[in-house]
């Protein structure tokens, strides 16, 4: 059996340098991976977009593995979304980790 990894999850939220914050101090403490959503379609969910967002914090961080909780390919021509996952993680130094997924609405 493998070593045991964790990671974290956070909303893509307002305002940009405490999720930075939030995730520098969570490499520091030894956290292998952090994640972000992708619900572009969910109000309150998101305040940016997912890729754009993961190829800003793969430049404030330096060792963590990046991706979303998931990435929904209907929203997204799929040319357009493999060029996104492509350019974070030549921007990371080969840290991204794609999720994909159907997404939807959270179930009330």
């Amino acid at each position: 059996m493998g070593a045991l990894r964790f990671g974290i999850f956070s909303f893509a939220r307002d305002p940009y340098d405490q999720l930075r914050d939030t995730w520098r101090r969570v490499e520091k403490l030894g956290v292998d991976s952090a994640w972000t959503d992708a619900d572009l379609n969910v109000p309150g969910y998101s305040d940016f977009e997912p890729w754009t967002l993961l190829g800003a914090l793969a430049r404030d961080t330096t060792r963590l593995r990046i991706g979303t909780l998931v990435s929904v390919p209907p929203f997204r021509h799929p040319s357009l979304l493999a060029a996104q996952i492509v350019t974070v993680d030549r921007l990371s130094g080969g840290r991204v980790n794609v999720g994909l997924g159907t997404g939807g609405p959270p179930n009330p």
